[in-house]
């Protein structure tokens, strides 16, 4: 509400800019393709079914292989909320939800930042070529956003594709507006 006045009593995504997202883009990472194709499903449909539990803490998602714990993290972070559920024990049958579009827009951001810096040149111009199907552009353009903007240290240890395939993704979210 403080922000809305500061603002000028006008609209905004205000509640993207009150936290570090840093945990989620570590999480995503390292995550599995499925859960990043199941990531970017839900950025496109506002849905995604999963089961998931209310007790899973940062410590053990660190270690888990258990891709249900990253959308389980979301939910009790307050990223996404039920559309419906039916609670089988300790265990949650859920279709998750983005609860509004401030999320929606910070967790599509998200996606984004991890290689477009405010005014970067490479990227207007690799996305320009890619938009307008310029090939040849395009083919001179994505070398280049690669090497400006991965890191050494963007990669995971366990599978250090992960980087270049979270790269796609950003590039998908960028043609998506």
């Amino acid at each position: 509400m403080l922000t809305y006045i500061d603002k000028g009593c006008k609209f905004g995504a205000f509640w993207t800019g009150t936290g570090e997202d840093l945990i989620i883009k570590i999480l995503l990472l390292n995550a599995s393709m499925k859960v990043k194709d199941d990531y970017l499903n839900l950025l496109r449909d506002g849905v995604l079914k999963k089961t998931i539990t209310t007790s899973v803490t940062l410590k053990e998602l660190k270690n888990s292989t258990n891709p249900d714990d990253f959308w389980s993290f979301l939910f009790s972070s307050g990223y996404l909320t039920f559309e419906t559920h039916e609670q089988n024990i300790d265990k949650w049958e859920t279709t998750l939800k983005i609860p509004n579009l401030d999320v929606k827009y910070g967790l599509s951001e998200l996606v984004k930042s991890w290689y477009q810096k405010p005014g970067n040149p490479c990227y207007t111009e690799m996305m320009t070529a890619l938009t307008d199907g310029n090939e040849s552009a395009f083919k001179v353009q994505f070398p280049k956003c690669v090497l400006e903007n991965l890191s050494f240290f963007d990669i995971g240890e366990a599978q250090p594709e992960n980087v270049y395939h979270v790269f796609l993704m950003g590039l998908l979210c960028g043609i998506g507006g």
